[in-house]
This record gives C-alpha cells, sequence and structure tokens, in this order.
C-alpha cells in the first residue's frame, strides 16, 4: 500500500479563472505558472460556472514528498468535504494555510493562527477544518509546458520551410548574379580603378538586401512569442509589405509587446482568453482621379 503523506507547502496559492475553449488545466496552470514564476508546477483544479478553481504550489517543493495529499482540495467546489463558501484551514508546512471560497473568487493565505484568523474574519465566512479523509494527491502538472513545446516545434518546422524557400530563392538570384559577375569581371579588367572599388561596394552591400533583413524580422517575431508560449498564425511579405499575427497568453505585459515593433493592433480574444497582436497592412494613401 503506497504511504500517502499530508503535506500543505507555504508556497500555496489559489484562484479562479475564467477559460474559454482551451483545456481549464491549461488555464490553471497557465495562471499558477505566472504567479508562482515557474515552469514545474503542482495542482488541483475543479471546474464550475465556466471558471476553473485551483489551489497550485511550486514542485520543487515537493522533492520529498512524492506521495503528498492536501486536505484543503475540499476548498474547491466539487470536491469531497466541500460545503459552500467559507475558510478551509489546514496544517502548513511551517503553520497554517487557509484557502477561502466566497463565491465565484478564491483566495489563500498562510501564516501563524493569529494571522491566518485575521484573514479570515476579512472575508466574513465561516471556517472549516479541513478533514484530512478529504485529502487528495497533488497533481505535478507540465501539459501547458509541453503544449508550448510543441507549438514551438511546430513553428519551427513552418519557419524552417519559409526560409528554405526564401534561402533558396536567394540562392537563386545569387547564382544568376554570379554567372553575370564573371562577364562583368572580363570588361571590368579594361576600366579604371575607380569602377572596380564601385563594383566591390557593391558586392559588400550584399549582405543588407531587403531578403536578408526580412528574414531577421521573422525571425525576432517568432522569437519573441515562443518565449510566451504564444503561437504565430502568419508571417507575409507581400510586393515589400511585411503582415504577421501571433497569440499570446493574456499575462503578457504592454511593456514586452512593444518589443515587436511600432503601427501593431492588439485586442483580446474573450472566446479563446489570449491576446491577438497584429501589424495589418498599411492604409493605402487615397489618390485622386484626374
Amino acid at each position: 500500500m503506497r504511504y500517502l503523506d499530508l503535506f500543505t507547502p507555504d508556497s500555496i496559492i489559489a484562484a479562479a479563472v475564467p477559460f474559454g475553449g482551451e483545456d481549464p488545466r491549461e488555464a490553471a496552470y497557465n495562471n499558477a505558472a505566472y504567479a508562482l514564476d515557474r515552469d514545474d508546477v503542482h495542482l488541483l483544479v475543479s471546474v464550475e460556472n465556466k471558471k476553473v478553481f485551483y489551489i497550485a504550489s511550486a514542485s520543487e517543493d515537493f522533492a520529498a514528498h512524492l506521495n503528498a495529499v492536501t486536505p484543503l482540495a475540499a476548498a474547491l467546489p466539487g470536491m469531497k468535504g466541500h460545503q459552500g463558501d467559507g475558510a478551509y484551514l489546514a496544517i502548513s508546512e511551517s503553520g497554517y494555510a487557509v484557502v477561502v471560497r466566497k463565491g465565484d473568487e478564491l483566495f489563500s493565505y498562510v501564516g501563524d493562527r493569529q494571522s491566518v484568523d485575521a484573514f479570515i474574519a476579512s472575508h466574513d465566512v465561516p471556517t472549516f477544518s479541513a478533514n484530512d479523509a478529504a485529502a487528495l494527491p497533488w497533481e505535478g502538472f507540465r501539459m501547458g509546458t509541453v503544449k508550448r513545446a510543441e507549438r514551438v516545434a511546430r513553428t519551427t518546422i513552418l519557419v524552417g520551410f519559409v526560409l528554405s524557400i526564401l534561402s533558396f530563392a536567394a540562392w537563386i538570384g545569387f547564382a544568376s548574379w554570379s554567372a553575370d559577375l564573371d562577364e562583368q569581371i572580363a570588361k571590368m579588367q579594361s576600366q579604371n580603378q575607380t569602377q572596380v572599388a564601385s563594383a566591390v561596394n557593391q558586392l559588400k552591400n550584399f549582405t543588407t538586401q531587403p531578403v536578408l533583413q526580412d528574414i531577421r524580422a521573422m525571425q525576432n517575431i517568432i522569437a519573441l512569442t515562443s518565449n510566451t508560449g504564444g503561437i504565430v498564425n502568419y508571417f507575409r511579405i507581400d510586393k515589400g509589405e511585411t503582415t504577421w499575427r501571433v497569440e499570446l497568453p493574456t499575462f503578457v505585459l504592454n511593456d514586452y509587446i512593444e518589443q515587436f515593433g511600432k503601427g501593431l493592433e492588439l485586442r483580446r480574444d474573450a472566446a479563446k482568453n489570449i491576446l491577438v497582436v497584429e501589424l495589418p497592412p498599411k492604409p493605402k494613401a487615397n489618390t485622386r482621379k484626374r
């Protein structure tokens, strides 16, 4: 029989967040990982009224508690021992931990008994001692990390394909240019040194050709997006004009988004619970016919 370890770490947090078309566990993971500033998170989750209720802690706290369970699972709606709105109290790693359910909200606090009682009083709800018999095991959760890796992989494959096309196009252009260069060299041998220097300067400018600048811009957008776990919907270059659209998690701040550049359109997709950042086509100037 596997030994179950009653364990509630001091890093515990609790919250209730809305979710759209995504997996509610992934919505909880994204929110908890951001709040804890950790990629590896242990979770307990339940769903009610289009919200995902969760309690979470940093996975590193469970290194010595591989079979940990917590009676605070009772604070989640639908779980064994849940009695509705109230403060669910349990012993924590170094004191006391409480999770308060109040309507569609969830709050948590860890401290000594006096400060915990003051926290409970501030919410004006009844107190329930969490029953050890209702304890449930913590779940090490990395689905969000795995899905982000899958998205990055898909993006990398797409980028590789696009870069291959662009590189091939650049190679074709360069090969054609090189063939013409051989003929030009023969002519330049009879010309003066000034004309030769001019041709050399043109050769050096090849590294600043628009196709290479476009590749750098695309790599920058992909890197900024992948760092947040977002996805690139598209990146297009049409007649010298670049347009793109990416989807980012809702926790991404404006300061970070500014790194994508200027002239952007930003909106929140409530159905998918994401931020959509887009570089749209430039408006065409009005021209009058004469």
